[in-house]
């Protein structure tokens, strides 16, 4: 799923690569990966880490390093995607907002369950359980032209906090207290 509707750098290095990368994160005491569906069939999932901005580091402690090794022997065999790699390296440096110690990434569902309340559910759960894993306060940034995801997260109670570049196109930062009010 991830290789369908995730563009970017990971998706390029490979299935292999994804599921070493997946198999790490569920590792991660701080980490959360949550799908949805039906049976055997996945319709969608989620992944969210805490504390913010230290995934790839702790990603690459839990790996022993092999995950670093794969992307570099990825970058050695197609130098042309250095520059995407680095800005990969830099996002949690560069998206960095006060007060913030959990993160959302990956939010990705099967057209089918688009509209059916299926990324609601992800998203509100992935919340809970970051809260109780110790986060206070979660980002999560959207493609800021891809309307759904927008809608969705400020249905949800993200508030936009600024925005910024990410594989050269512009993405809306937004921020909501982990476990929210209603």
């Amino acid at each position: 799923m991830h290789c369908r509707y995730i563009p970017g750098y990971l998706r390029n290095i490979g299935p292999k690569f994804l599921e070493k990368f997946y198999k790490n994160f569920m590792a991660l005491p701080g980490g959360v990966i949550l799908v949805s569906g039906e049976g055997e069939e996945i319709s969608g999932y989620i992944a969210g880490y805490t504390p913010a901005d230290s995934l790839f580091m702790s990603l690459a402690r839990e790996s022993r390093l092999s995950l670093v090794f794969s992307v570099l022997f990825h970058i050695l065999l197609n130098p042309g995607e250095t520059g995407e790699l680095l800005e990969l390296a830099r996002y949690g440096g560069r998206v960095k907002v006060p007060g913030v110690d959990g993160e959302l990434f990956f939010i990705a569902l099967e057209p089918p369950a688009r509209k059916s309340g299926a990324a609601d559910q992800l998203v509100e759960e992935a919340c809970k359980i970051l809260a109780e894993k110790g986060a206070k306060k979660i980002k999560v940034s959207a493609d800021k032209e891809n309307r759904g995801p927008n809608i969705l997260l400020e249905r949800l109670g993200f508030e936009p906090v600024g925005e910024f570049p990410f594989r050269g196109r512009p993405q809306n930062l937004y921020v909501r207290t982990a476990i929210r009010n209603r």
